[in-house]
C-alpha cells in the first residue's frame, strides 16, 4: 500500500531524527567515556543484579496490567494469549512514531480471537493508563526542588492528591472513555468492568515502581547513602518516560530520558555517574524486551496448532 507523501517525509524526518538523537546518546558517551567508565567500575554489583531482576519484573507486570484491561472490555485471554501478543507488539515502541506497539496489537491479537478494535482499544486505553499512573509518581520529582520543597509544600501535596484521585478507577475510566470519544471510539466498545479495571490499574502502579525501583537500586550501587536521592529514582524514571514519551519522533525516548535523568538526579550524582546508570537502565530495558520474548512462545505454538490448513477446502 502506497502512503500518502507526507506521511512518508513524516517516516523519513521521524528517522532522521532517531538517528541524530542515537548520535548526540553516543557522542555523550563517548565524551564522558573516562568517567563514565570509572563510575560504572564502581557500581555494586549486587545492586547491579537486583536492579536487572526488577526490570523483568515490571516488564512483566506491565503485561498483566494490559491483559486485566482487555478483560475489563470483556475478553478473557489468557497469560499465555496475552504475554505473545503484548511482547511481540512493544517491539514495536523502537519504530519512531510511537503509536506502532498498538498497531503491531491490531495483527497479532487476531490469533487470539482479539478484533482489531479491541486491539488498539486496549492498547490504547493501557497507555492512556500507564501515561497517567507515570505522571502522577513523576510528581515526587517537585518534592526534590528546593523551593517547593521548604516554602510551597503544599503544591506537590496538592498536585499528589489530585493525582491519586484521578487513579481511582471510576475517574480514570471516565477520562480514558472521554479520550476514546475524542477518538471516535466511544459506543463501538463495552464499558470497562470496574473490578478489572481496578486491578489493571494496581498492576500498573506496580509495574511503574518496580521499573523506578530498578533505576534507584542502580543509583544505590553508587554508593552513595542520600536515601532520599536513592528513592528519587522511582519518580525521576517515570517523569524521563513521560517526556520521552510526549517527544513521540524519538524512537523509545533515546537519549530525552537520558538527559531528563542527568538533570534530576544530577544534583546528588556527578553527570557522569548519571549518564552511565541511565545507560545501563536503558540496556537492561532493551534487554528485558528481548528476554520477555520467551513468553510469547507456548501462545504462538498453540495458535499455529488450531490455525486452519488454508490449503483445505472449506
Amino acid at each position: 500500500m502506497n502512503l500518502p507523501m507526507w506521511k512518508r517525509l513524516r517516516v523519513v524526518a521521524q528517522i532522521i531524527v532517531g538517528v541524530v538523537a542515537l548520535a548526540l546518546l553516543v557522542y555523550a558517551i563517548v565524551r564522558n567515556w573516562d568517567a563514565m567508565s570509572q563510575a560504572l567500575a564502581e557500581l555494586n554489583p549486587l545492586l547491579v543484579a537486583v536492579s536487572a531482576v526488577l526490570i523483568l519484573i515490571g516488564l512483566y507486570v506491565n503485561m498483566l496490567s494490559w491483559l486485566w484491561v482487555v478483560r475489563a472490555l470483556g475478553v478473557r485471554l489468557t497469560v499465555s494469549e496475552g504475554a505473545s501478543v503484548f511482547f511481540t507488539s512493544q517491539l514495536g515502541k523502537y519504530i519512531p512514531g510511537g503509536i506502532w506497539p498498538v498497531v503491531a496489537s491490531a495483527r497479532l491479537g487476531k490469533a487470539f480471537g482479539l478484533t482489531a478494535l479491541l486491539s488498539v482499544s486496549s492498547m490504547t486505553i493501557a497507555l492512556l493508563m500507564s501515561l497517567t499512573v507515570a505522571s502522577v509518581i513523576a510528581i515526587g520529582v517537585l518534592f526534590l526542588v528546593p523551593a517547593l520543597a521548604s516554602d510551597y509544600i503544599f503544591v506537590p501535596i496538592l498536585l499528589l492528591l489530585a493525582g491519586l484521585a484521578v487513579l481511582f478507577p471510576p475517574v480514570l475510566n471516565r477520562i480514558i472513555l472521554l479520550g476514546l470519544r475524542i477518538l471516535r471510539r466511544k459506543g463501538e466498545l463495552p464499558a470497562l468492568e470496574q473490578r478489572s479495571f481496578a486491578i489493571a490499574v494496581g498492576w500498573s502502579i506496580l509495574s511503574w515502581v518496580t521499573l523506578g525501583g530498578a533505576l534507584a537500586a542502580l543509583v544505590a550501587g553508587t554508593g552513595t547513602t542520600d536515601g532520599i536521592l536513592i528513592v528519587s529514582g522511582i519518580p525521576a524514571y517515570a517523569l524521563s518516560w513521560v517526556v520521552g514519551f510526549i517527544a513521540v519522533v524519538v524512537p523509545a525516548g533515546l537519549g530525552v530520558r537520558e538527559s531528563v535523568l542527568v538533570l534530576i538526579l544530577g544534583t546528588g550524582l556527578t553527570s557522569a555517574s548519571v549518564l552511565g546508570i541511565a545507560v545501563v537502565h536503558r540496556v537492561f530495558m532493551t534487554l528485558g524486551d528481548v528476554v520477555m520474548l520467551a513468553f510469547t512462545i507456548p501462545a504462538r505454538r498453540k495458535a499455529k496448532e488450531i490455525a486452519p490448513d488454508p490449503t483445505e477446502e472449506p
